[in-house]
């Protein structure tokens, strides 16, 4: 299952030759609707993830629900995520990592983390913004 399916806002402005600008305003105007928030709830500042597949064809997915969405970006045959699956399904940096592993309860080493799938959906479904800022 190696695979990226979330990429930041870098990956969305080189696939579509946009401005940050022109990114953030598409989420803005709902035109972008599978993006995530993983910043800190208190944070001002954002740190968006998008289905990667919605990027490269928005009209396949337009018509999915959050629950289709989620069961392919975490796979249903999957009960768990370790912690390289994790970063690599969600294109996380070290720290955004770190504050995903607090905001699920982890407080110490990563090393050896898994995370169950129920557990990954519920924070996606939390920070799932919809369109709508």
């Amino acid at each position: 299952m190696n695979r990226t399916v979330l990429g930041n806002v870098g990956y969305v402005r080189a696939a579509r030759g946009l401005t940050d600008q022109q990114v953030f305003d598409l989420v803005e105007d709902g035109q972008l609707l599978w993006v995530f928030n993983f910043a800190r709830k208190a944070s001002r500042q954002r740190e968006l993830r998008f289905w990667l597949a919605e990027i490269g064809d928005p009209k396949q997915v337009a018509q999915l629900g959050i629950e289709d969405v989620l069961a392919r970006i975490l796979p249903q045959a999957r009960n768990s995520f370790g912690t390289f699956d994790i970063n690599l399904l969600l294109s996380l940096s070290k720290i955004t990592a770190w504050r995903l592993a607090r905001a699920l309860g982890k407080r110490d080493s990563l090393d050896n983390w898994r995370v169950e799938r129920r557990v990954l959906a519920d924070f996606l479904r939390q920070r799932w913004i919809g369109g709508n800022q």
